[in-house]
């Protein structure tokens, strides 16, 4: 069996390399699948909170990378956690691995096994402009969508216009 070194899928040290990620992780599954010969569930993590400066006008590799792993859910069978909410800027591996196991068991949940359970964190939906204000829908909220901030911000995405440059950061 080849490890995942041969592939060269390591996660974070692929974050300058996201448009080779873009290829290589979908080929991985599928290779591994083939060797297996079978179509097995392949689930995984996408990276976690870590502080990296920029924005997709400058280019952020983190959220290349992130944007890559969210790609590669057009290969059948396949899942995505999202830990962006429970990771710690300055650590880039964070310690809360008891949420991500739980969001891996929900997922498995629902899409193995069929039980009714919210399986991932909410996803992008939908954006439209309605006067001046820009209104974003989502996928999987649960009970619902909250922050943290005590001023009720909402921070760590961007908007970009039909000529994908930030609009909004």
């Amino acid at each position: 069996m080849l490890s995942k070194e041969f592939y060269g899928i390591k996660g974070e040290s692929n974050a300058g390399r996201a448009a080779q990620y873009n290829l290589s992780f979908p080929l991985l599954i599928e290779d591994w699948r083939k060797k297996w010969q079978n179509d097995f569930p392949f689930y995984f993590v996408q990276l976690a909170t870590f502080y990296a400066s920029g924005n997709s006008n400058d280019g952020c590799s983190w959220a290349e990378l992130r944007e890559a792993q969210t790609n590669t859910l057009k290969v059948p069978n396949t899942g995505m956690v999202v830990t962006t909410d429970i990771g710690i800027p300055n650590d880039i591996h964070p310690t809360n691995k008891q949420d991500v196991g739980k969001r891996l068991a929900a997922l498995a949940l629902n899409k193995t096994y069929n039980y009714s359970v919210v399986a991932s964190g909410p996803t992008f939906k939908s954006m439209q402009i309605i006067d001046n204000q820009i209104e974003i829908s989502f996928d999987n909220i649960g009970s619902g969508l909250m922050t943290i901030d005590k001023y009720g911000y909402i921070k760590g995405f961007e908007i970009a216009g039909a000529d994908q440059k930030v609009l909004f950061c």
